[in-house]
C-alpha cells in the first residue's frame, strides 16, 4: 500500500510540474459558449474546468480519455480544451450507464432510457 501511495503521490508532483500552460483563448470562449448547458456553466465556479485542464497538462489537438464519463460534463470540458485538431474518448461502465437510464438526467437528445 505505501508503494502505491508513493508512486500516486510521484504521478500526481509529476502532471503538476508538466502543467505549466495556461487555457487558450479558444478554450476560454468554449466554456462561456451559450451552446453548452447553463447547468454546465453554473457547474463551472465550483469545478473549476480551467484549473484542471491546467492542472492535467491537456493541450489543443490531444487525443485524450473521460474514464468512467458519467454525464459528460468533463467530457465535454476536454473537447473545448483539444479543440477541432483533438479527440476525447469518452468512456462508461454498463453500471455507470443503467444509473444514467434510471435517473433520467441525460445530457444527450435520443439518449436510451429505460422506463422509470
Amino acid at each position: 500500500m505505501t508503494s502505491f501511495k508513493t508512486s500516486l503521490a510521484a504521478i500526481v508532483l509529476s502532471a503538476a510540474c508538466f502543467a505549466s500552460h495556461a487555457a487558450d483563448v479558444g478554450f476560454t470562449a468554449a466554456l462561456a459558449s451559450t451552446d453548452r448547458p447553463a447547468e454546465d456553466r453554473e457547474r463551472d465556479a465550483a469545478r473549476k474546468p480551467a484549473k484542471v485542464i491546467e492542472f492535467l497538462g491537456v493541450e489543443s489537438g490531444m487525443t485524450v480519455l473521460d474514464a468512467i464519463a458519467g454525464g459528460g460534463y468533463y467530457t465535454e470540458v476536454l473537447s473545448g480544451a483539444v479543440g477541432p485538431g483533438g479527440k476525447v474518448v469518452s468512456q462508461n461502465s454498463e453500471w455507470i450507464l443503467q444509473i444514467k437510464r434510471r435517473s433520467k438526467c441525460g445530457r444527450h437528445e435520443g439518449e436510451d432510457r429505460a422506463p422509470g
